[in-house]
């Protein structure tokens, strides 16, 4: 993944009707105030998410003062009614998952990643949080005013209330019941709980699907003469349970003539290349060729396959074509398999800390100095097992420049909700300086330890200071593919090297405060690249401030004073998005190559003798 600053961030591009010249619009004061009070409220909002027990005891307080308004005033009762159904709504989308198990999927095997994909609820507890507070809020503020106590007559408003909410949670209830869920936790076990309470689907005395793992697999499949049909699932998968019913009728229908299993053990799927839940194999006589099933998830489906399957390979035995013989190798013993990344070098479990909900706050996002790297993983999901060994090797090889942590996500869900995690592993890194939700970074390449020790490099060696921007060679090779942002100094004869060395000192400050943010930053003396300030509109005095991305296109212009809290606001900012970018000029014109600065006050220039 490219680490740019500008990917994601809102563009304002109104032109003029001058060509290719382009505009930047300063804001209005009120909406200059107004963008701040919003920026103010966000960040104190963040604050809140890990007091959750917190904020529902201020809820329910809210709730409490509303009560009493209606209660002693008498009134209001279509604002209560109002509230209620929103509230309700609200708690319907708390409750119900955000991808919903479809018992018609079509086909197998699955290509979706549902192994890897926790439970998400439609809503989050924190939005419904927020929601309900404000709308509890908004019910006591409309209780001063008068004119939102509608004359009606109230008996027929809980009527109505409490047929809905009996409507709505039959429906809700009924949904959970046919896809096998319920929508919380009990202590810290998964949120998803199979309402059988069966702690397997296979294994029935009277089953005629043979339950097979690691131990067993290689000795009875692939080491048989005999066919096979294999379903690789997991317990907790709602698509597992709908199917098999199925599986068993085709397996009962089949028997004495092709052999049904079943295998819920990683170590068996992983070189089958299993990538959902359920996928559907097929070994026939070529047990190293294992058949994708394709065709419906019902008994009908299966049995039909597996007859074709049989007339197959009939015809091909009777034919000479094939005969029955056993792979050359087994797969499944846990050898390298194609595509996979060679093993990782040693590491030192101990160089991973194991962060939860009370942890986390004081070790990340209080920890300005760091970079952190931390991976939100399942116990369960395979992909997380395969990438253990190689993020402990990268702890230990970068151990001292950046932290590595772990969350378990299904203990610590409110971290997984906070942090918008949709499937297993997700690995975030948090750069250097002072943390925000909004500026982790999603880490999306490869999963072997040399590629995530090198993204770590990457943000970890970011110059920690500015340097004199002093050519066209070094801007294209530091600025092409990630941000840059360059001060415009006075001129050494209108500052003096004081001066000079003050602005500096004030931009390095707000650098070394954000050491792992990936920016490049680079001063120039004003007026060196006169061409090139004109083109970017920089013509409003010195010191100015510009952040440039030439892969991206845009660039965007700091408005406010040269001090290491607002250059450090606005390179945050820059980064969550929150800055308005307009696009590049076609032709930016290149930058002359200048002389660095020795750091002295300028020479002045030597006075010529004049005749009188």
């Amino acid at each position: 993944m490219e680490p740019t600053a500008l990917d994601g961030i809102s563009t304002n591009t109104p032109h003029t009707s001058g060509g290719d010249a382009t505009h930047i619009v300063q804001p209005s004061y009120p909406v200059r105030v107004w963008r701040n009070l919003s920026r103010m409220y966000t960040y104190y909002l963040e604050k809140t998410t890990i007091w959750t027990k917190s904020r529902w005891v201020a809820f329910f307080i809210a709730c409490a003062i509303y009560g009493i308004r209606v209660y002693f005033l008498q009134g209001f009762y279509i604002v209560t009614y109002g509230w209620s159904i929103y509230l309700l709504n609200l708690f319907i989308g708390f409750i119900s998952p955000q991808i919903d198990e479809d018992s018609n999927a079509p086909v197998l095997p699955t290509r979706d990643s549902d192994e890897f994909r926790p439970f998400q609820r439609r809503l989050p507890e924190f939005v419904f949080w927020k929601r309900a507070m404000q709308a509890t809020i908004i019910a006591i503020i409309m209780t001063f005013f008068p004119f939102f106590d509608l004359p009606v007559f109230w008996p027929i408003l809980l009527v109505y209330f409490i047929m809905l909410f009996t409507l709505t949670m039959k429906e809700q209830i009924k949904h959970m019941i046919k896809h096998r869920y319920v929508p919380w936790s009990h202590g810290k076990k998964s949120i998803l709980i199979d309402l059988t309470a069966a702690a397997a689907l296979y294994g029935k005395k009277d089953s005629f699907v043979q339950v097979l793992d690691s131990k067993t697999f290689s000795k009875t499949v692939i080491q048989s003469n005999e066919l096979w049909v294999v379903e690789f699932y997991a317990d907790w998968c709602g698509h597992c349970q709908q199917f098999a019913p199925e599986y068993e009728k085709a397996a009962k229908a089949m028997a004495g003539i092709v052999n049904f299993a079943a295998v819920n053990d990683q170590a068996v799927m992983g070189p089958y290349g299993v990538q959902g839940f359920p996928t559907v194999k097929f070994f026939g006589d070529d047990k190293s060729k294992a058949l994708d099933y394709n065709g419906p998830r019902t008994a009908d489906g299966l049995v039909k396959y597996s007859i074709s399957q049989v007339k197959k390979a009939a015809k091909d035995r009777l034919a000479g074509k094939s005969k029955p013989k056993k792979a050359k190798k087994d797969q499944s013993g846990g050898g390298k398999s194609k595509g996979k990344a060679d093993t990782p070098p040693e590491g030192n479990d101990e160089d991973v800390i194991v962060l939860t909900g009370n942890n986390f706050e004081k070790l990340v996002m209080q920890d300005e100095k760091s970079v952190w790297f931390i991976e939100f993983y399942a116990p369960w999901c395979g992909h997380c097992k395969a990438l253990a060994p190689h993020w402990t090797a990268a702890a230990t090889q970068m151990k001292g420049k950046v932290k590595f942590g772990k969350v378990d996500a299904t203990e610590e869900q409110s971290l997984a909700q906070r942090f918008n995690v949709q499937g297993f592993p997700t690995v975030k890194l948090f750069p250097a300086g002072k943390k925000s939700d909004t500026l982790a970074v999603d880490y999306q390449d490869a999963r072997d330890t040399s590629s995530i020790v090198q993204f770590a490099e990457k943000y970890y060696t970011f110059a920690k200071e500015a340097t004199q921007l002093l050519n066209q060679e070094d801007f294209e090779e530091n600025c092409k593919n990630n941000v840059c942002v360059i001060a415009f100094l006075p001129h050494i004869l209108d500052s003096g090297a004081e001066e000079r060395n003050a602005y500096i000192k004030e931009y390095n400050d707000a650098v070394r405060a954000n050491p792992g943010i990936p920016v490049h930053y680079y001063w120039s003396q004003g007026g060196d690249q006169f061409d090139f300030e004109e083109a970017l509109r920089l013509q409003f005095g010195y010191p100015a401030l510009v952040a440039v991305h030439l892969s991206k296109g845009h660039y965007g212009v700091h408005r406010g004073g040269f001090d290491e809290a607002n250059i450090r606001s606005f390179v945050s900012g820059l980064m969550a998005g929150k800055v308005t970018l307009d696009p590049i000029p076609k032709n930016l014109p290149k930058l002359r190559t200048v002389t660095a600065w020795d750091g002295k006050d300028a020479k002045p220039a030597p006075e010529e003798d004049s005749e009188l």
